[in-house]
């Protein structure tokens, strides 16, 4: 089976603005860890979120699907 390999980390910076990066390939496991991120950085009252995606290798549905869904929630 084909291993899929993904980071994501997030970090609040000066202004309340949240940078959320991702490497790898943002597929099924990465969206949803993604959504989560954007779901607790809104939460959190983040109203500027960056979402660095530079060193995204792969994206599917999935991934699009919950950049797609936390515009929606922000």
């Amino acid at each position: 089976m084909n291993q899929v390999s993904f980071d994501i980390s997030s970090e609040r910076r000066d202004g309340g603005v949240v940078v959320i990066t991702i490497a790898g390939e943002l597929e099924l496991r990465a969206g949803a860890d993604l959504k989560s991120r954007l779901s607790d950085a809104v939460d959190s009252g983040a109203r500027t979120i960056v979402v660095d995606m530079s060193a995204v290798t792969f994206i599917d549905s999935t991934g699009l699907g919950a950049l797609v869904g936390g515009l929606k929630r922000v």
